[in-house]
């Protein structure tokens, strides 16, 4: 599973997102409220995941490819699709220092969004994060407040696929002709 991270200074980081094993055998993902200690499981279903061995240790991967699904009493499922259209991404937005962040999608889907709290009620702030299904071309506009030391408010992301799988570059604002006009 494709997982991002825009730092607190506006760099965008890439990592893999590992599902956890339950005791009765079950996979999933935890999205966590930070220092609340509350989170939210996300369930994955056991064809999305691949087991590999890593110096003693199970790790296991998720499908890259994936679909959702919520079951009547409203858990989320992760399936594997075999559409290449379009997939399911973790994407986490740090604040700045005693600020917050925002994530709006535009041209996607929200399956699943979450706020993370820096400190017990979130006084030191508040970061967004979620799981989002998009296609070639979705955009993010992530706004952040607080202090950020000089990195930019608002950052535009947009998700392009590649042949080596999915990317997401910043985008450029397109520029109003009208507005240019009216100015």
């Amino acid at each position: 599973m494709f997982g991002f991270k825009v730092c607190k200074m506006g760099f965008l980081l890439k990592n893999p997102v590992h599902a956890k094993k339950s005791e009765q055998g079950y996979f999933y993902i935890l999205l966590t409220s930070g220092k609340s200690l509350s989170f939210s499981r996300i369930w994955v279903n056991r064809k999305a995941v691949v087991e590999k061995k890593e110096n003693d240790k199970t790790i296991y991967e998720i499908s890259d490819w994936l679909t959702y699904r919520k079951t009547e009493k409203g858990n989320i499922v992760l399936m594997p699709s075999k559409n290449r259209d379009e997939t399911i991404i973790y994407l986490f937005a740090e604040c700045g220092f005693r600020g917050s962040s925002y994530i709006e999608v535009i041209n996607g889907e929200v399956v699943y969004e979450k706020y993370y709290y820096h400190s017990p009620r979130g006084s030191i702030g508040t970061s967004k994060q979620g799981l989002y299904k998009v296609k070639n071309g979705t955009v993010f506009r992530i706004r952040r407040t607080g202090r950020l030391y000089g990195a930019p408010e608002t950052i535009t992301l947009k998700v392009v696929f590649t042949p080596k799988g999915l990317e997401l570059i910043e985008a450029q604002e397109e520029e109003d002709e009208e507005l240019k006009e009216l100015l």
